[in-house]
């Protein structure tokens, strides 16, 4: 069944509190770098000072999560002095192929940062090295991130392999210009419906003859609104239990019409983009978009004149409390080319802990990254109203995570071709939904099929 991050069952209110005190309540980095007995059986880590040696690692090369390592490098070095850590940024394009690349070499990089969704229908221990028992404790990775999250990456080995740092939780939010609403009139905590948010949507777009010269929104991450929408409206597009998908369906109908009715019927979005377009918000080209809140991360750097926001995406269905369908999220592995023996698994564990719990750590997160901290405690500490993206983050937990939905498919190719032919003209709804059945339900099964 789909798990919700909000204790239902990922969380329990008691498991929240619990994981919340061992990070929070640890002074420095001694309480999960170890000084003592280790918790779960594992053996007793090695003290910050006694980690000698160097550690590799990559990360995707956008800026908040460059920053957050870099200033998590400087801050590990304080407490490891002999240890040496190397930073590179990867595009996100080249990371899953880099981690591949690295083991069929056996040697190259010794970190990996990587999306979990990477990975379907991939035996995770072919790519990674298992980060318990060895290396830490199953109870110890439980207190850095939520516990169910931790199994997202399969293998027949049940073990842990990635640590959850962070996702953006794509499509959830409409983002906005908020000077350009406050022109028009508009204003954003009266929309509470996607009727509302069409109707502004209509005020705000700018057309010359038939030309959309600035949308008045754009479905930039359309097709994870999809999930989402189905979801909405009571009905699934896949089973974990029988392993099933079931795209061809009035749920699945209705959310592809929505976006067509953007550029169709409504004439809000642009196929085409006007020539010189290179950031249609950061531009003014573009009124609204649907995105994850990770993207004002980047657009408070990029655009800091231009005044932008988010808010949480109503319910397809007026009234309804909103699903925000979570594909795949980010986090930290180490490369199946180490051992864990390693002086270099044991340093790249260290820092991964350091990373993940120093009160100083996550409170850089929260300054950098405006997407879901997969620290869950960051949102309930008072510092957090000290950080950047602290006023439009308000209730986060509880208007955005406690509603977002995880599934772990063997395969999940996504929508995205499908939808490309509708906005095309190459293919009806219909006709859409039954190449995504054939597509899905096929990948899926010949994913089953490579895990026997």
């Amino acid at each position: 069944m789909e798990r919700r991050l909000d204790g239902r069952p990922l969380w329990t209110r008691r498991q929240l509190v619990r994981a919340a005190a061992g990070v929070t309540g640890a002074t420095g980095v001694t309480a999960f770098l170890g000084t003592g007995c280790a918790v779960g059986g594992t053996p007793p880590p090695q003290r910050p000072a006694e980690l000698t040696g160097t550690f590799e690692f990559f990360v995707q090369n956008f800026p908040p999560t460059i920053a957050i390592h870099e200033q998590g490098i400087a801050g590990f070095k304080e407490v490891a002095p002999n240890a040496k850590l190397t930073l590179s940024a990867v595009p996100f394009g080249e990371m899953a192929a880099k981690a591949v690349s690295t083991v069929a070499a056996g040697a190259g990089t010794d970190g990996v940062h990587t999306y979990s969704d990477f990975w379907r229908g991939v035996d995770a221990s072919s790519v990674f090295l298992p980060l318990t028992p060895q290396l830490m404790s199953r109870k110890d990775a439980e207190n850095i991130a939520a516990p169910t999250l931790l199994d997202s990456m399969w293998s027949k080995k049940k073990e842990v392999y990635l640590l959850p740092q962070a996702v953006g939780v794509n499509s959830s939010h409409y983002q906005y210009n908020a000077q350009l609403l406050d022109a028009a009139g508009i204003d954003p905590k009266r929309l509470t419906t996607l009727d509302s948010i069409v109707e502004a949507s209509v005020k705000l777009v700018q057309r010359d003859a038939q030309d959309v010269t600035r949308a008045g929104l754009l479905p930039t991450e359309g097709t994870t609104c999809i999930f989402n929408w189905i979801l909405d409206q009571g009905g699934k597009f896949y089973d974990e239990k029988t392993n099933k998908w079931t795209w061809q369906t009035a749920e699945a109908e209705r959310a592809f019409q929505w976006l067509l009715d953007l550029y169709d019927r409504h004439r809000v979005a642009w196929r085409t983009a006007p020539s010189g377009t290179t950031n249609a918000m950061g531009q003014g080209r573009a009124a609204a978009q649907l995105v994850g809140p990770y993207s004002i991360s980047g657009l408070w750097i990029s655009h800091p004149d231009v005044k932008l926001l988010d808010q949480p995406l109503p319910a397809f269905v007026a009234g309804k409390q909103p699903n925000y369908y979570l594909n795949g999220f980010s986090g930290m592995a180490l490369s199946a080319v180490l051992k864990p023996d390693d002086m270099r698994a044991k340093i790249g564990a260290a820092y991964y802990k350091y990373v993940y719990t120093a009160d100083s750590r996550i409170r850089a997160q929260a300054n950098e990254y405006s997407g879901a901290i997969l620290n869950y405690n960051v949102y309930s500490d008072p510092r957090f109203k000290q950080t950047k993206f602290a006023p439009v983050r308000q209730d986060f937990v509880d208007k955005v995570i406690k509603r977002t939905v995880i599934m772990n498919p063997a395969a999940a190719p996504g929508p995205a071709p499908q939808w490309t032919k509708v906005l095309n003209g190459e293919l009806g709804i219909k006709a859409a939904l039954a190449e995504l059945q054939q597509v899905h339900q096929t990948a899926e099964d010949e994913a089953l099929r490579g895990r026997q």
